[in-house]
């Protein structure tokens, strides 16, 4: 295949991306192919909660409505682009983990006061 591809198609091939195998341990786009099923790979949850952490940092020293309005653009980008996958209950369990990290930044700025 890989033959074809780069004598009659004059296609670079790239040998550590490429492979063939089952699609349920495949990752494309940040997605993942269980049970039927697209749903968000690990890589992009953990990718995620470090941006979230970064966007919520407790001691990022600039005042909290700039805080939330880069991190509610974060959200709603990410959002947006996981809108197809099957991911209801993680959206749920992400949102509480969000609310948490914000309640705490304003606890934080609250008590430095």
């Amino acid at each position: 295949m890989t033959e074809f591809i780069t004598k009659r198609l004059k296609l670079k091939v790239n040998e550590s991306k490429s492979r063939v195998g089952s699609v349920s341990g495949s990752k494309f786009l940040g997605f993942t192919f269980r049970y039927g099923q697209v749903q968000i790979h690990e890589q992009a949850l953990k990718k995620f909660k470090a941006n979230v952490r970064e966007l919520t940092n407790r001691n990022w020293g600039i005042a909290m409505t700039l805080q939330i309005h880069k991190l509610t653009q974060y959200l709603r980008g990410w959002g947006h682009y996981y809108l197809i996958a099957n991911a209801y209950q993680l959206t749920v369990d992400l949102d509480h983990w969000i609310r948490r990290r914000i309640r705490m930044c304003y606890w934080r700025q609250w008590r430095h006061l």
